[in-house]
């Protein structure tokens, strides 16, 4: 999260930002990129999930204006690890393990191309999940520079639990 933070400042590059993949139609425009009215209401939806849920906040701090993990793309394809963790639907988790994941990538680029039409950059991404599709990923951007950052598998494992566990409202 912080590299990914750290990138999204660097103005030669293109953060997907959270407001931006949730409500992607009509794409961003340069000029109003900063002042797009989906902003503010992305922000107030943020807000109010954190008082709905205040310990997501703790665990998960993700500003409505800020970048995001490209997931929220792959999640409108429904071929993503987020569901499961959402929804406890032991099929779906069977099924995601066995699908083609080409077909979110090819959605992905489809997404990133529109949104980059009216306000174009080199992207920056992230997303975790992307582990998991590594063939896909490589497939749709053979040119995609990928960093893998190590992380102790039991603070991972703990972190992930405890995001899971603080999605939900008690």
């Amino acid at each position: 999260t912080l590299l990914c933070e750290l990138l999204a400042r660097d103005p030669t590059n293109r953060p997907l930002m959270k407001w931006e993949g949730l409500n992607s139609i009509p794409p961003p425009e340069t000029a109003t990129f900063t002042t797009d009215e989906r902003i503010a209401a992305e922000v107030e939806k943020q807000l109010a999930i954190y008082s709905m849920v205040p310990r997501l906040k703790a665990v998960h701090w993700e500003p409505g204006d800020g970048p995001t993990e490209c997931v929220a793309l792959l999640t409108q394809s429904f071929r993503a690890q987020d569901w499961y963790g959402l929804f406890r639907v032991p099929s779906y988790l069977e099924w995601f393990h066995a699908c083609d994941m080409q077909r979110a990538y090819d959605y992905h680029r489809l997404s990133l191309q529109v949104l980059g039409s009216h306000a174009p950059g080199r992207w920056s991404l992230k997303a975790p999940g992307h582990l998991l599709a590594l063939d896909a990923l490589r497939a749709t951007y053979p040119d995609a520079r990928i960093v893998v950052l190590h992380r102790d598998p039991a603070k991972a494992v703990a972190s992930s639990t405890s995001l899971s566990a603080s999605s939900h409202p008690e």
